[in-house]
């Protein structure tokens, strides 16, 4: 609604001379309040999204919030006493003293906070992955708690973080290149990488933070044999229940002159391609993610590899998989070469159950100067095993003392230096699949065109073979294919909700593109050897990654074969961070003031920021009503009138531009033929339409628990009329519609400006509540954000809370989109309480679709009294 004001201003500026100069006045702050009031409810989901657990809600993203959502109701309140010559002094002072109560909340004077710019390893444990991520605070926890050997370090918290992208103006023009770019092509992507990246290299560094740098890199190398240090992101929702794998960079072996830049490519590796897709994918936003970053001691390791204490693809099958290669780890995870694999048996005593050794030509290597180097493996150790039986089953008993504590099935890195010592890197939660997959059909008769290799990602699938030779090559990538290349690649991550198999000659079970395949569900077959020789473009394949056997099939055959997964969940609880997002939404989520007919409906009543803003929303319409309706008393004609019509609703409309015709007499109801506003013609129209049966009012029959759940909030409305249901208004202008519905529970606003020039154009529809529990709610939104997104409309959801607009569309198609939206209010009441499955939405949406908005008769209903939700 915000993009309106501009227009209504101008708008207001042609009225006519004898329009009372307040009422404009009048009607922009209206329009303002509206647009907070909005704004605000936004503010309101997403805290409460977190508070269910979305993630980590940092320190620095609430102290924000906080700010744009008090000030957003403080806004509310003053305009809306501006609305009512400050009849609501009383909201004034409940505001404020909520305001203050949020602000001791999230600046310490409840809880002292603690935000430093760099934490020591030392002082780090689980409890601060909300400053420091979850992979530095995984890494303190091995070392002081578990008592491991880790390299030493610190960590630049996201308080760092913010404080350089504000330093900086960093944030305000990297957003803006992020909303102006929405597409997710590879090739559209790598630009806005290229452009982002050269932004943060040329940022200068804050004081505090250049200088925490410096101090820290040196006090982890005084005393230490080490000359360098290596810096790893270690970003909020890394290694948690989205493992993040591959999509940041680290700088490894960095030089004392290096360590400014070494931190910005770190940060800047938060907008890297791959990085961007993947959080696009996995539901973070771009401010969800803030970039502490880890630096710790260089190990110059021998050799280096990973555990995983489970089969991800067999879980509970016993089985640790370890895998190791010469020098550097980074060969490894980034599937460029295939390790050596020893699987051994899930206990204290060191049995080999299975054991493959690699050819293994060229490691990695710290560079005298800095940076790291490749190199020959010398001929002798080629083909002989990394590890010794000692060194696997010392790795063996360290790491089931790292599943045990932190009790789920852990993804290791570790290294061991010259002096044979071996140290952890990481530990991040590992991504299990559990299969359910139905079996496959005889294809004995099908060429098998390979056999073996690694199950990365077990399941099946089937496509045209699709070959990619460079990272270019992925902008090419078709829907459904089998996608086949030579190595693994965290890379491919931008195609993996593409493409229904993956097969490459070379990687391991073990490298980062492996987790991103368990996490996308994308069958994998890795270290096949011999992939890109037998599988040729051209070719329709059927990839059985769990039995390592690809097959040529008939074109189109067992298209979209896929299996089923189930992800582990992140625990967030024990943070600060948790704490304050806990009492912060005490104060501003709870909505207690819901019903305007109560006694009760007063300022003084309000408990939270929601009650207030409920309120104010509830009192700017009367007020807005009332406005208009006085203008009669001082001998002009009536600006607001009651509509006489067959719905059962009491609807009044606010006439700003002599829309509606007028008699000789002063009346004060009208029917919907006096209103000549095109735009209302056409809500009504659709809110109006026959099919909707409002004499014939589907109940929630079909479920009573649901029924009844909402009945203890909605007994007194069941049999509303026109007369005693709350007013709803619908404010008119020539070409401007403002509609707010309020069926029992739930509320609805529509706001429109529709002209002769598309460029101006705008809809935009709001939708909050209901009167059954948050599920049926949730699931009443999704219904109608799937119908808003196929009439094209952009949609956004939290919860029981929907916003959907359209813009720049030509007239014809505005009216058509505001009948549909009046189809649609209508269609959709009642049924939070009916949908009582998930399967029910698609269903629904597809008979509204074509044009059957009797909802209720899908949903299992009869009948039920004249009432609306």
């Amino acid at each position: 609604m915000a993009g309106i004001i501009p227009w209504i201003r101008n708008r207001l500026s042609h009225f006519r001379p004898n329009r009372p100069r307040n009422l404009r006045h009048d009607y922009d702050n209206f329009v303002k309040l509206m647009a907070e009031h909005d704004f605000a409810l936004e503010i309101l989901n997403e805290l409460a999204d977190y508070d269910r657990g979305k993630g980590i809600a940092t320190i620095p993203y609430l102290q924000n919030t906080a700010k744009k959502l008090t000030l957003s109701a403080q806004t509310v309140v003053h305009l809306l006493n501006e609305l009512s010559d400050n009849q609501f002094a009383d909201l004034a002072c409940v505001c404020d003293r909520l305001v203050q109560q949020i602000r001791d909340v999230v600046t310490g004077t409840e809880e002292p906070i603690f935000t430093p710019t760099a934490v020591f390893l030392t002082q780090i444990t689980q409890e601060m992955a909300d400053k420091v991520g979850n992979k530095m605070a995984s890494l303190g926890e091995v070392r002081n708690r578990i008592g491991l050997p880790v390299p030493d370090g610190f960590a630049t918290t996201v308080c760092a973080y913010s404080q350089f992208m504000e330093y900086s103006h960093l944030d305000l023009a990297i957003s803006k290149l992020l909303e102006a770019e929405e597409s997710d092509e590879p090739d559209r992507l790598l630009l806005l990488e290229k452009n982002i990246k050269s932004l943060i290299r040329q940022a200068p560094l804050p004081y505090d933070l250049a200088s925490s740098l410096k101090t820290g890199y040196e006090k982890i190398l005084s005393g230490s044999s080490g000359r360098f240090a290596s810096f790893r992101s270690s970003a909020l929702g890394e290694d948690s229940e989205s493992s993040f794998a591959g999509q940041y960079t680290s700088v490894l072996n960095v030089p004392p002159h290096g360590i400014e830049e070494a931190y910005k490519e770190v940060v800047a590796s938060k907008y890297n391609a791959r990085a961007i897709y993947y959080r696009r994918k996995r539901g973070y936003r771009n401010e969800d993610i803030g970039m502490p970053v880890g630096i710790i001691q260089m190990v110059p390791a021998t050799v280096s590899g990973v555990i995983y204490t489970e089969d991800p693809n067999h879980p509970g099958s016993n089985r640790v998989t370890i895998s190791a290669l010469w020098g550097l780890g980074p060969l490894l995870v980034d599937g460029e070469v295939t390790p050596d694999t020893f699987v051994v048996e899930k206990q204290e005593k060191l049995v080999i159950v299975e054991k493959q050794t690699a050819t293994k030509r060229v490691m990695l290597v710290p560079a005298p100067e800095g940076g790291i180097q490749k190199t020959r493996v010398p001929e002798d150790k080629r083909d002989v095993p990394c590890l010794t039986d000692e060194q696997l089953q010392q790795l063996l008993l360290w790491a089931l003392q790292i599943e045990n504590h932190f009790r789920w099935p852990q993804d290791i890195e570790w290294a061991i230096d010259p002096d044979g010592r071996i140290f952890i890197l990481q530990t991040r939660p590992l991504s299990l699949v559990e299969s359910v997959i139905p079996s496959l059909p005889d294809l004995t008769d099908h060429d098998l065109l390979l056999e073996g290799g690694q199950t990365a990602c077990g399941g099946a699938g089937a496509g045209p073979v699709y070959r990619v030779r460079t990272e270019e090559d992925l902008a090419g990538c078709p829907k459904g294919a089998v996608l086949v290349t030579h190595r693994t690649s965290a890379r491919l991550v931008k195609v993996m909700d593409r493409v229904n198999a993956i097969v490459t000659n070379v990687g391991s079970l073990t490298d980062h593109m492996a987790s991103l395949s368990r996490e996308f569900h994308v069958p994998t077959l890795v270290n096949t050897k011999t992939a890109t020789k037998k599988l040729h473009e051209g070719h329709w394949a059927i990839v059985d990654a769990s039995n390592k056997k690809v097959y040529k099939a008939a074109w189109g055959e067992m298209a979209g074969w896929c299996p089923l997964e189930k992800q582990p969940l992140l625990n967030i609880k024990s943070t600060q961070s948790h704490r304050i997002l806990r009492r912060l939404v005490s104060l501003v989520v709870p909505l207690k003031l819901c019903d305007p007919e109560s006694p009760d409906f007063r300022a003084n009543r309000c408990q939270t920021l929601h009650d207030v803003i409920r309120f104010a929303h509830e009192m700017a319409i009367r007020a807005m009503h009332d406005k208009a309706m006085n203008l009669g008393r001082f001998g002009r004609h009536h600006q607001a009138f009651l509509m006489e019509s067959p719905l059962p609703l009491r609807v009044y409309i606010i006439d700003l531009d002599h829309v509606v015709r007028r008699g000789k007499d002063s009346k004060t109801t009208i029917a919907p033929q006096d209103v000549e506003s095109p735009l209302f013609k056409a809500f009504w129209e659709g809110l109006a339409d026959e099919r909707l049966q409002w004499n014939r009012l589907e109940s929630s029959s079909l479920d009573l628990k649901g029924f009844f759940s909402a009945m203890s909030q909605a007994m007194a409305e069941m049999s509303l009329t026109q007369q005693d249901m709350g007013a709803n208004y619908i404010i008119l202008a020539e070409d401007y519609l403002n509609a707010n519905f309020r069926f029992g529970y739930h509320f609805t606003t529509v706001d429109a400006y529709v002209s002769h020039h598309a460029e101006d154009n705008h809809i935009s529809f709001t939708f909050k509540g209901g009167a059954a529990p948050l599920e049926r709610r949730t699931r009443r939104v999704e219904l109608i954000r799937t119908i808003l997104s196929r009439l094209g409309f952009n949609v956004k959801t939290t919860r029981d809370f929907l916003k959907a607009q359209t813009k720049h569309a030509p007239a014809r198609e505005c009216l058509e989109k505001l009948s549909q939206l009046g189809s649609l209010i209508g269609s959709t009441r009642l049924l939070d309480m009916a949908l009582v499955n998930d399967e029910l939405v698609e269903k629904c949406a597809q008979r509204f679709l074509s044009g059957d908005y009797c909802l209720g008769v899908i949903c299992g209903q009869d009948s039920a009294p004249s009432t609306s939700r």
